[in-house]
């Protein structure tokens, strides 16, 4: 399997994007992003730099940190150990983190999903009657 070659950065410095907001929430893609890619998931591996990397803008964004894969828990928690545990001592078990301005963003999907049509809202559903009577 041949490797991507590395991307040259000189000279894009002054193409950076803006800095976050002070209360911004990092979803960071792994595999093939964070990570190289390799010949197997096994095969991968995360150097010092790359773990110190991430666990400062975990630690700069308050553990408003995802790392998005398709791999099992167990096996990010292998790649990056100790960011699973931080998480879970700030939010628990919890998959989601309430959102200081949580009221605001949601008027704002909810308006730009009306504006293309997207629908947010199912009706309750409720199925219809059996066909035939339960016996048991």
């Amino acid at each position: 399997m041949d490797m991507p070659r590395k991307i040259d950065m000189q000279g894009v410095a002054g193409l950076a994007p803006p800095l976050p907001q002070a209360d911004a929430a990092f979803f960071l893609d792994i595999d093939g992003t964070l990570l190289e890619i390799a010949d197997t998931p096994s095969a991968v591996r995360v150097d010092r730099q790359l773990l110190a990397l991430v666990q400062s803008i975990h630690e700069a964004a308050g553990g408003a940190v995802a790392l998005i894969s398709g791999r099992r828990v167990a096996d990010i928690d292998g790649l990056f150990p100790g960011l699973r545990l931080q998480y879970e001592r700030q939010y628990g078990n919890r998959y989601s983190a309430a959102a200081r301005n949580a009221q605001h963003l949601e008027q704002i999907f909810r308006e730009a999903c009306e504006r293309h049509g997207i629908a947010t809202h199912m009706p309750f559903y409720e199925p219809a009657p059996p066909l035939q009577p339960a016996l048991f």
